[in-house]
């Protein structure tokens, strides 16, 4: 990566980063580009979270440093925080001497004062350093940060968790796609022999893991599997260490009272919290659940809640061993499941290597230990082994007979089940719509983070343009004589635009001379008004020829229907540009405009109707900074709600549901009822919810209530924490009967 592609991934400071480079050198600065970003993110000239993924590429290739230009001052350069645990936080760093970027999991500060916390943290840095193991995350060096809280530094995994692999490949099966490389049946079973690799070499060195499960297992872009988050293990033989209270809620899925552990990984001897009666054979029996999962490709405990999965771990509680489309399991590995899931430790396998040989006899068509053959099966492979003979032999035809005669045992079998699998069903259907609403509450979610990243982006290049001084040449055409060369009719706007151009408004009676200065100045971030405009419809929309892309904003196909930003002169320029403005118009005074300057961050406003006519909009909005970081300005992107109803708020499994939005104080933001008449609306006021039975129960993060004949589930939203996502299904639809 050089100074070019940097400029092109940082189009804010594609005007200066040249400059910025040379000063950085001039400086005394290493000529490395992570350094420069992060003395960039330091000075607040990008945001943290844009760099993030920049330094993420620049182990694509090979670098190398100067051996007398070493970097002076803190080895790792921290770029962002990764993830949180329990005890603690991982971030993105640039080990600045090697030149390679690392994880580093910090202890929380605020619990450096628990001794008994921070020998935790330092045993696990201890006994993940020591597991020198392929399948287990290395770590390189343990410090000691500036607050005094300690740190350790490992490899940085990139690629994803088990767990979103089992979920992609729910997704292509829901899809009637093939499921993704690696992630058929036998590629699952094979990351599974490599957990058991890792595990197996863990309690050879008196090592139990105690928290495996899908989220704590990598799958690296190169078919490494890692085992991740020995923050839990325990040295067999050693006193029981319990996380203190202290570590409060994020200590949660990890500690119920005194049993630690997440709660649907359990064996029932972890979930009893008995600590001297953990050995190896509690991993395997979390191994057990996880090859369940890996099989059916759903859970095999589910519950209502933390508390009800310790008590179902504590009965060696397990959801029956069932395809999540309904495809036939293997009798195969669901006795290997049986065995390694055993509610009694002495009926397991004898240790996790027996375990993974097992599925090693599966995986090559061998007996397994845990299913011997039927007579019937060991004909099916001696066919498989001999079959030009079997083709001959009457022997051959006589399996036959039997196997059809078999086939209808096993019929008669099912049609036994079907009563028990009925009742299993419903509770089957919950989960799977708790699982739909938390999606696609999470859809939306992503969404308007998506907008928040595009509002950060104008931002910024409204800030270095407010720094520099004025480009003589840049033309500004003013609101009130609007007339660029581009300038078109759009029947979408009702009006003639420009995608170009902005629009420049200067309020009456503010200072002329800063007002012509600011005008100049917003006159050159046209193409990131516009950037942002045609990117809310995707990043390829930016990149169409200029005639595709004012058709697009012209005809109201980007989500986005108004960027612009106004400053503290009075001073705002906007795109699409137009041809009016309401005589008076001041942009302080808006309502959008206060909120935007009183918040540290995005900031969504609430509904408002839309002057200039396209109905309701959602608003998102963020504060300007000077250099001596001062609120100069805000800058801001219009979302039509219509687009959030039609396209996000609907929940298309269940099309008797009903999607609404509502905020604490009771009232229906929106509903997928409106649908279609978003910008037909001259008024508007929130209606109160209609269920008073759920409303006191929406403050909490998420949860399903059934009244009635309807099925209620909701989530609240992250982006926007005063709306909760709700939907309603008749019940007979959610769950049948």
């Amino acid at each position: 990566m050089n100074l070019s592609t940097l400029s092109q991934r940082l189009p804010q400071l594609a005007n200066s980063i040249d400059r910025r480079w040379e000063a950085w050198i001039n400086g005394g600065g290493r000529p490395d580009l992570a350094d420069f970003l992060g003395h960039l993110v330091e000075k607040g000239v990008v945001p943290e979270d844009q760099v993030r993924s920049i330094i993420s590429e620049l182990d694509v290739a090979l670098t190398l440093s100067e051996a007398n230009r070493l970097p002076e001052g803190p080895r790792y350069r921290s770029f962002g925080l990764l993830g949180r645990g329990a005890m603690g936080e991982v971030y993105l760093a640039r080990d600045r001497a090697l030149g390679r970027n690392v994880a580093v999991k910090a202890l929380d500060p605020q619990l450096v004062s628990e001794p008994a916390l921070a020998a935790r943290f330092h045993q696990e840095a201890q006994i993940t350093a020591q597991l020198d193991h392929p399948c287990i995350v290395p770590v390189y060096g343990i410090e000691s940060r500036p607050d005094g809280s300690p740190a350790y530094s490992m490899k940085l995994v990139k690629g994803m968790e088990l767990a979103d692999g089992l979920k992609l490949a729910r997704e292509a099966l829901d899809a009637g796609k093939p499921e993704p490389e690696d992630l058929d049946l036998n590629g699952r079973l094979v990351t599974f022999l490599s957990v058991c690799a890792a595990m197996s070499y863990a309690h050879d060195r008196g090592v139990l893991h105690r928290d495996l499960k899908p989220a704590n297992i990598m799958l690296g872009p190169h078919h490494e599997v890692l085992v991740m988050d020995w923050g839990i293990a325990k040295v067999i033989g050693s006193s029981e260490d319990i996380l203190p209270e202290s570590a409060g809620a994020r200590a949660h899925e990890t500690q119920i009272g005194i049993v630690v552990g997440t709660p649907q990984y359990m064996s029932p001897e972890q979930a009893s919290a008995d600590g001297s009666a953990l050995t190896p054979k509690s991993d395997q029996y979390a191994l057990g659940l996880i090859l369940q999962e890996l099989v059916t490709l759903k859970r095999a405990v589910t519950a209502k809640n933390a508390m009800h999965a310790v008590m179902r771990a504590q009965a060696a509680s397990r959801d029956p061993m069932e395809h999540y489309k309904g495809h036939a399991v293997p009798r195969e590995l669901v006795a290997v499941v049986n065995k390694a899931c055993a509610p009694d430790p002495d009926d397991r396998y004898a240790d996790v290597e027996e375990l993974a040989d097992d599925v090693r006899h599966f995986l090559r068509d061998e007996p397994v230990i845990a299913a011997p053959d039927t007579f019937s099966q060991r004909m099916q492979r001696w066919v498989g082994r001999h079959r030009q003979l079997a083709i001959a032999s009457s022997a051959f035809l006589a399996f036959m007979v039997f196997a059809v005669s078999m086939l209808g045992v096993l019929g008669s079998f099912l049609a036994m089940q079907a009563a028990q699998v009925k009742a299993l069903q419903r509770e089957e259907d919950l989960a799977t719509a708790v699982m739909n609403v938390t999606e696609h509450a999470g859809r939306i979610d992503s969404e308007l983070a998506r907008y928040e990243a595009l509002v950060t982006g104008i931002a910024f290049a409204a800030e270095e343009a407010l720094i520099r001084d004025p480009d003589p040449a840049t033309v500004v055409y003013r609101s009130e004589t609007f007339n660029p060369p581009d300038l078109a009719f759009s029947e979408f706007y009702d009006d003639s635009i420009s995608v170009v151009y902005p629009d420049v408004h200067i309020t009456d009676g503010v200072d002329k001379d800063q007002a012509e200065r600011e005008a100049h100045q917003l006159a050159g971030i046209g193409p990131a008004l516009s950037q942002a405009l045609l990117m809310s419809k995707g990043p390829q929309a930016a990149k169409r020829p200029l005639a595709a892309r004012r058709r697009l904003v012209a005809e109201g196909k980007t989500p986005a229907v108004w960027t612009y930003v106004a400053t503290e002169g009075g001073v705002i320029a906007g795109m699409p540009g137009v041809t009016e403005f309401e005589e008076g118009y001041d942009p302080r005074g808006r309502p959008w405009y206060q909120q935007g300057k009183a918040s540290s961050g995005p900031h969504w406003s609430a509904l408002d109707l839309d002057e200039g006519g396209m109905g309701l909009l959602l608003t998102c909005t963020l504060s300007l900074h000077d250099e001596e970081g001062v609120v100069n300005g805000v800058a801001a992107l219009d979302l039509t709600f219509g687009y959030v109803i039609e396209e996000m708020l609907d929940i298309e499994e269940y099309p008797g549901a009903t999607a609404l939005l509502v905020n604490r104080e009771g009232n229906v933001v929106a509903s997928s009822e409106m649908r279609g008449n978003t910008r037909k609306l001259d008024d508007y006021s929130p209606k109160p919810f209609d269920e008073a039975s759920i409303l006191p129960l929406l403050d909490r993060p998420a949860g399903h209530l059934e009244v009635g004949s309807d099925l209620y589930l909701w989530r609240r939203l992250q982006t926007v924490d005063d709306w909760a996502y709700v939907v309603k299904i008749p019940v007979d639809e959610a769950i049948g009967s």
